[in-house]
C-alpha cells in the first residue's frame, strides 16, 4: 500500500489524478448543543471519526483501490496520519480507519477547510 501523508492542505477543492477517486466526508453537528444524534449522542470528534470510518468503508465495498480522502476534522486527519494520538473513544474509530486503509493500493488523507468541503458538509 502506498500512503500519502503529505501536509498539502488548502481552501479550494482539487481534483484527484485520473487513476484515483476522491471521497470528501463530514459529520454535521447541531450547533445548539454541539452534538449529533445517530441513535446515540456523540461529541463532535466522535461524530467526525465515525463519518471518516463510513467514508473509508464505501470505496472498499466498491473495490476502488486508489483513494484520496478529504475532510475538515483536522484532529481526526492528524490521528489517522499518525501525527497525533487521541486518548479517546474516537481513537478506536481512527484505528479502524487505519486498519481498513491498509487494503488500498494508494490512500491519502488530507485536511481541507470547511469552505472546500461544503458539499460534504451540507
Amino acid at each position: 500500500m502506498s500512503t500519502d501523508r503529505s501536509k498539502e492542505e488548502g481552501s479550494s477543492w482539487i481534483a484527484p489524478p485520473t487513476d484515483q477517486i476522491k471521497v470528501n466526508f463530514d459529520a454535521a453537528v447541531e450547533r445548539q448543543d454541539d452534538h449529533i444524534g445517530v441513535g446515540v449522542r456523540w461529541d463532535p470528534e466522535m461524530a467526525e471519526a465515525a463519518a471518516t470510518k463510513v467514508a473509508v468503508q464505501l470505496p472498499r465495498e466498491q473495490g476502488w483501490m486508489r483513494v484520496m480522502f478529504g475532510g475538515d476534522a483536522q484532529m481526526v486527519i492528524k490521528a489517522i496520519r499518525g501525527e497525533s494520538y487521541r486518548s479517546s473513544s474516537a481513537q478506536l474509530l481512527n484505528d479502524d480507519v487505519i486498519s481498513l486503509s491498509n487494503s488500498f493500493d494508494y490512500v491519502s488523507f488530507k485536511f481541507c477547510y470547511r469552505e472546500c468541503n461544503a458539499v460534504a458538509h451540507r
